[in-house]
């Protein structure tokens, strides 16, 4: 791969290989995705106490809990044989195996497990299912694989702040939709990444805003774009942000955060392959 150039006015298009490599796709798996927040859904999910889902980030199967007012994730595997411990969502006590009928409480601690009593060397007290981070940021819930993968807050500095004008609290959750799209997932973003292309591909919104002032901020691990509604527009965009601005956040690697007229579209790029998201 070639060296970025400090220097924007010397940038140049990556290499193909950038988008079609399978195995720098299998390695983006544990050197990006593995070691990021990922989305995994919304707080509604988890709105009471003993509420679960579960989903999957890449290979990896997931369960989240509220543990009476508090948010948990796990790896949706038992310590015994790897079966898993809860399946789809609902609402329950405790997580229970259903290979040998081991069970956990929503705090991950093993509580119960058939005909182990013999065995030398077993404590129960010793057997957590293993944990995954969670963070709650407005409606939207996200999970870190990785241990070593720094808070949300710092991973993101600066990201609350920015965002705390624009009512995400208030955000609640409407619909969920799958788009397939043939297209490597880092294209996608990059299309995401620019306003560059709006005049020519989305002309009705850019009668809308005033691409005049059009503006990209670059963060650690954040982008913001937004641009304020043109004046004297009866507009889609006129209330989101309170400011008569629509906001468009990227956070590393694949969340978009689109935010105008008290609206939230959240934007989730998943890889299906090198050509496929």
């Amino acid at each position: 791969m070639q060296p970025i150039h400090a220097d924007i006015t010397r940038a140049s298009t990556p290499e193909p290989a950038f988008y079609t490599d399978p195995a720098l796709l299998l390695a983006e798996e544990t050197a990006v995705f593995a070691r990021s927040w990922q989305f995994v859904g919304h707080a509604s999910q988890l709105a009471r106490p003993g509420d679960y889902f579960t989903t999957t980030l890449g290979r990896e199967p997931l369960v989240f809990v509220n543990d009476d007012g508090v948010l948990r994730g796990f790896f949706n595997v038992c310590r015994h044989r790897a079966g898993t411990v809860a399946v789809g969502c609902g609402r329950t006590k405790r997580l229970v195996c259903r290979y040998h009928g081991w069970a956990y409480d929503l705090s991950g601690r093993l509580r119960t497990a058939p005909e182990m009593e013999g065995a030398q060397d077993f404590d129960k007290a010793d057997i957590k299912l293993a944990p995954v981070a969670v963070h709650q940021f407005g409606p939207l819930l996200f999970a870190a694989l990785d241990p070593t993968t720094p808070s949300f807050d710092d991973f993101y500095p600066d990201l609350s702040a920015r965002c705390a004008p624009l009512g995400l609290e208030r955000m609640q959750h409407f619909m969920t939709r799958d788009f397939h799209v043939a297209s490597n997932w880092k294209i996608y973003v990059e299309n995401f990444l620019e306003g560059y292309h709006i005049p020519a591909v989305h002309p009705a919104l850019n009668r809308e805003l005033d691409y005049r002032a059009y503006v990209t901020e670059l963060g650690k691990r954040h982008v913001l774009q937004y641009a304020p509604v043109q004046a004297g527009t009866a507009s889609l965009y006129r209330d989101g942000a309170g400011d008569g601005s629509a906001y468009y956040f990227w956070l590393h690697p694949n969340v978009m955060l689109n935010i105008y007229e008290g609206l939230l579209q959240t934007n989730v790029v998943i890889p299906d392959g090198v050509d496929r998201c």
